[in-house]
C-alpha cells in the first residue's frame, strides 16, 4: 500500500520472514521450490502470509523469489511462470486486506554471471525484466532484489525493473560472507555506492550468515548509504537436528538485533531464512512506533569497482591513462586481433604505479571493432584488477557495450553539451546507473573563455538534472589544451577549475598530458600545471600513474592552506607507492613469470611462460619450483582478502593453461586424481560448487562435475564408474541438509575404498560436516587445500 510505503524512512517499518521455513515445518519437507506451492497447496501461502499480517508486518514479500524463468526451468515448471507470479501476488493481497504493502521479491539467478559462470548479460536481463513486468502487471506495491552476492548481477536486476517502471519502490539487498564482503569480494561501501541511481527506495543486508557477521554488515552500510537502510537477517546459522534443522536465532535475539540496527538508523527492519511469526512479533514489538533515527550521510561523487569506491573530492584521485591505442601500435593490434593481454598488463602496471582510477579508452577509429571488443576489455579488467575504471569513449554504441558489462558503478567520459551525444549520454548514464563526465565544449567547439565554459556547463547540468541525473552523477572536465598550440589556454583551464571548485562545489578531473604536448621537458610541464590546478580545487587527472611523484606534488598543493583534515589526510597518504597488484613481466625476476601470470589471470601469458620453462626443465621441476608456488600464492592472496572471487577464477583458470601445456608436453593426462562434484537433490544453486570446481582444477585435479540436483544414486554410480579421490558436494538451501546428510551416508557405505567426501555450502558448518562424516571446505581455496592434505600432497 502506498501509505505505508510513503513512510518509508520516515516511520520504521517492520518486514515478514521466511517463507520456505513455514512451508517446509510439521515434519514435512516440502516442495524443493517453495513457489510449487503455489500450485499444489495455495492456500499453505495464504496463510503463512496472514500469520506475518497478524504478527506486526507491515510488508509482505511475494512467493516468487526463485520465480524466475532459468530457475523453474529446472523443475519442469517454465511454462507456469506466469501462473506462480499471478498466485503469489494474489496470496499476499489476500492475506493483507489492505494492512501490509506487497512487495514482489526477486531472487538470484543461481548461477555467475559471465565471466565467472555460464550466464551471459543478454540473458540475465531479460529474466530479469521478464518477472519484474509480471510482478509489476499483477499489481505489487514495490519489489525486493533479494540476498545478491553479485554486485552485477544486482545492478543488472535494478536494470531490469527500471525498465519496466521507473517510480516504484525498489528494495536491493546485498548478503554478505563473514568478513565484511560478499563472496566475489564486494563490501557494503560498494551497495552504497551502486543504489541510489535506482532509486526511489532502499537498499540493506539480508540473509548471510550469523547474527553477528550481519550485524557487523549493516552498520558499515548504514554509514556510507546516502539512501534509506534496512537490515534483515538470518535466524543464525542452521544446525541438524535429528533428520530436521534448527536454527539459533530466537525470537528475543533477532528483535535486539533490529532494535540496535534501528538505533544506527534502519528504516526497515525484518528476518530471513530460519525465521517464523513469532520473530516478526518480536521485532515488531520492538521497533513498531519509532522514527527512523538520524539522517543518512551525504551522497558523494563515486566511482565502484565490485570490491572498492573511490570518491572525487576526497583528495585528489590520479587516473591512471595508459589505456589508449593513440600512439601505440601494438595495443591497437592487439584490440583488432581480440586480444586483451595488453590491457591486462597495462591495468596491472598501473596499479602497481598508483592509479586510483584506470581510464579505458579502446579507440582505433573503427566503431564496429570497438563495440565488439570493449565487452572484452571490461571483463578482463574485472578479473585482473580491483580498480575502478571510467568508460572512454565519443561513441555511443561503444560506451554502452562496456556499461552493459561493467560490475558496479562507472562514469561515461565523456558527455559535451552538443545535441545528440548530450541527449544519448545522459539517457546511457540513467539507465546504467553511470556518472557523466561533463566535458565543457559546445556545437562551436571548446570555448576560450571562462564564461564560455561555464555556459557549457550549466547546460548539460541543467539537462542531466531534468533527466533524473543528480548533482553526484556530475565529474566536470573544464578541458585542456596543448599550450604550444593554444598559448594561454591553460590559464584559462585554471580559471575554470577554480570557478567550478569554488561556486559550483562540483569535483573536476583533466587529461594532464594534453599541456604539454609539442614542448620539451612534457614531465615537468605536466607537474607544474599540476601543482597549479590543484591550488586552484582540481579533483583528479587522468595521467601517466609511473609519475609518482606528481600526485604526491598535487596532493601537496591541495594541502597547503586548507586546514587540518587536509594535513592530517596528507600525512596519511603521501607515503611510497605500495601495491598488492602483481607487478607487469619486466619488472619482476627473471624465471617466475607464471607467478605473475597466475596473479593476474592471463592464460595467454601462463601458457607461454609454461612452454618457455618447459623448455629448460623437466615437467616435475616446473610443477614444484613454479606452478606449485604460484597456486599457493594466489590461495594466499585470496585468504588475505588482497584479491577477489573473479582474481581467484581468473588465476586459476590461468593455472589450467599451463597445466593443458604440461600435458601436451608430457603426452600424459598428468592429474593429480579424481574429484566428483555435485550439488545435491533439491538444489539448483551450483555457483559455489562452480567456483570449487574450477580452482580444484587449477590445482591439477580432474573434475567430473555431475551438475545440480543430482540424486544420490547417481552420485555413487558416478563413483564406481570414476574410481575418484575424493566427492565435493555442495548445498546453498537449508532444507538441503539433510538430503547431504544422506547422499554421504550412501557415499560412505555404498562406494568402493570410499573415497574422501568434502562438503560446503552457504548453510553447511563445519560442525555439521562433522556430524555427517565428511571434511568441510568454508570456500573454495578452503576446499582445495584440505583435499591436499587429505590427499597427502600426491
Amino acid at each position: 500500500m502506498e501509505e505505508i510505503l510513503k513512510q518509508l524512512g520516515s516511520r520504521v517499518l517492520v518486514s515478514d520472514g521466511a517463507m520456505g521455513t513455514l512451508l517446509s515445518s510439521g515434519g514435512s519437507r516440502g516442495p524443493a521450490l517453495p513457489e510449487e506451492t503455489l500450485l499444489t497447496a495455495y492456500g499453505r501461502v495464504v496463510a503463512a502470509h496472514s500469520e506475518y499480517v497478524a504478527a506486526g508486518a507491515d510488508l509482505l514479500t511475494t512467493d516468487t523469489y526463485g520465480a524466475g524463468r532459468l530457475k523453474l526451468r529446472e523443475f519442469g515448471l517454465e511454462d507456469r511462470m506466469g501462473e506462480i507470479v499471478k498466485r503469489a501476488v494474489s496470496a499476499a493481497r489476500e492475506a493483507s486486506r489492505g494492512r501490509a504493502a506487497v512487495v514482489g521479491s526477486i531472487g538470484p539467478l543461481g548461477s555467475f554471471l559471465m565471466p565467472l559462470g555460464p550466464v551471459e548479460t543478454a540473458e540475465a536481463e531479460a529474466c530479469f525484466r521478464e518477472l519484474a513486468c509480471m510482478l509489476v502487471e499483477a499489481g505489487i506495491d514495490a519489489i525486493a532484489i533479494e540476498t545478491m552476492t553479485d554486485v552485477r548481477e544486482l545492478t543488472l536486476a535494478a536494470r531490469a525493473v527500471r525498465s519496466v517502471r521507473r517510480d516504484i519502490p525498489l528494495f536491493m539487498y546485498m548478503s554478505f560472507a563473514p568478513g565484511g564482503r560478499t563472496v566475489t569480494g564486494t563490501p557494503p561501501g560498494v551497495l552504497a555506492a551502486v543504489a541510489p541511481p535506482y532509486g526511489p527506495g532502499a537498499c540493506g543486508v539480508n540473509c548471510g550468515s550469523s547474527l553477528e557477521d550481519n550485524a557487523a554488515a549493516f552498520e558499515s552500510l548504514a554509514a556510507e548509504s546516502s539512501m534509506p537502510v534496512c537490515f534483515q537477517p538470518n535466524a543464525g546459522l542452521p544446525r541438524t537436528q535429528g533428520s530436521g534443522v534448527t536454527w539459533p536465532g530466537t525470537p528475543d535475539d533477532l528483535a535486539e538485533r533490529a532494535l540496535e540496527a534501528c538505533r544506527r538508523g534502519a528504516a526497515l527492519v525484518g528476518s530471513c531464512c530460519g525465521s517464523t511469526p513469532d520473530h516478526t512479533r518480536a521485532i515488531a514489538s520492538a521497533v513498531k512506533g519509532l522514527a527512523v533515527s538520524g539522517g543518512r550521510p551525504a551522497r558523494r561523487c563515486t566511482v565502484a569497482s565490485r570490491t572498492c569506491t573511490v570518491s572525487f573530492g576526497d583528495g585528489f584521485v590520479t587516473i591512471g591513462e595508459r589505456i589508449n591505442p593513440t600512439g601505440k601500435p601494438r595495443l591497437a593490434a592487439s584490440i583488432r586481433e581480440g586480444s586483451a593481454a595488453l590491457i591486462r598488463r597495462s591495468a596491472l602496471s598501473q596499479a602497481a604505479s598508483g592509479a586510483r582510477v584506470l581510464d579505458l579508452n579502446i579507440g582505433i577509429g573503427d566503431p564496429g571493432i570497438e563495440s565488439s571488443f570493449m565487452p572484452r576489455a571490461v571483463r578482463a579488467l574485472d578479473n585482473v584488477t580491483t580498480l575502478p575504471f571510467i568508460i572512454d569513449s565519443p561513441a555511443a554504441a561503444v560506451v554502452e557495450a562496456g556499461l552493459r558489462e561493467y560490475p558496479a558503478r562507472t562514469f561515461i567520459n565523456s558527455v559535451p553539451a552538443i545535441g545528440s551525444r548530450l541527449e544519448e549520454g545522459i539517457a546511457l548514464a540513467r539507465s546504467h546507473g553511470a556518472g557523466i563526465v561533463a566535458l565543457l565544449m559546445d556545437e562551436h567547439g571548446v570555448p576560450e573563455d571562462v564564461r564560455g565554459r561555464i555556459r557549457a556547463l550549466e547546460t548539460i547540468v541543467r539537462r542531466a538534472l531534468d533527466s533524473g541525473l543528480s548533482i553526484e552523477d556530475i565529474l566536470v572536465d573544464p578541458i585542456v589544451l596543448a599550450e604550444s598550440a593554444s598559448p594561454g589556454s591553460a590559464l584559462v583551464t585554471l580559471d575554470s577549475i577554480a570557478e567550478i571548485a569554488g561556486s559550483w562545489k562540483l569535483p573536476t578531473s583533466i587529461g594532464l598530458s594534453n599541456v604539454s604536448f609539442g614542448l620539451p621537458a612534457r614531465r615537468q610541464v605536466n607537474r607544474a600545471f599540476l601543482v597549479r590546478a590543484c591550488a586552484a580545487g582540481l579533483s583528479a587527472a587522468i595521467m601517466d600513474p609511473s609519475d609518482t611523484d606528481a600526485p604526491v606534488m598535487a596532493a601537496a598543493s591541495a594541502m597547503l592552506g586548507a586546514g587540518p583534515a587536509a594535513v592530517a589526510r596528507f600525512a596519511s597518504e603521501a607515503v611510497p607507492v605500495c601495491s598488492d597488484e602483481p607487478e607487469p613481466p619486466g619488472s619482476v625476476r627473471k624465471g617466475v613469470d607464471i607467478e605473475w601470470a597466475v596473479l593476474a589471470g592471463s592464460s595467454e601469458d601462463a601458457a607461454e611462460a609454461a612452454r618457455a620453462a618447459l623448455s629448460e626443465m623437466t615437467a616435475g621441476e616446473f610443477v614444484t619450483r613454479l606452478l606449485v608456488p604460484a597456486v599457493n600464492r594466489l590461495g594466499c592472496d585470496y585468504d588475505a582478502g588482497r584479491v577477489f572471487l573473479p582474481q581467484l577464477i581468473a588465476g586459476t583458470e590461468a593455472v589450467r593453461a599451463a597445466f593443458d601445456v604440461l600435458r601436451e608436453r608430457s603426452g600424459a593426462e598428468a592429474w593429480r586424481g579424481t574429484v566428483v562434484m555435485a550439488t545435491v537433490e533439491g538444489d539448483v544453486h551450483d555457483i559455489g560448487k562452480n567456483i570449487v570446481s574450477s580452482v580444484l582444477a587449477g590445482h591439477g585435479w580432474r573434475v567430473v562435475d555431475l551438475g545440480r540436483n543430482v540424486p544420490a544414486a547417481r552420485i555413487v554410480e558416478a563413483v564406481h564408474r570414476e574410481n575418484p579421490r575424493a566427492v565435493g558436494l555442495s548445498a546453498l538451501l537449508t532444507p538441503s541438509l539433510p538430503v547431504m546428510k544422506e547422499a554421504v551416508e550412501a557415499i560412505l557405505h555404498g562406494a568402493p575404498g570410499p573415497p574422501l567426501v568434502i562438503v560446503g555450502g552457504a548453510v553447511v558448518t563445519e560442525e555439521f560436516a562433522k556430524s555427517i562424516g565428511a571434511l568441510w571446505g568454508r570456500d573454495a581455496v578452503h576446499g582445495a587445500q584440505v583435499l591436499d592434505a587429505a590427499a597427502g600432497g600426491e
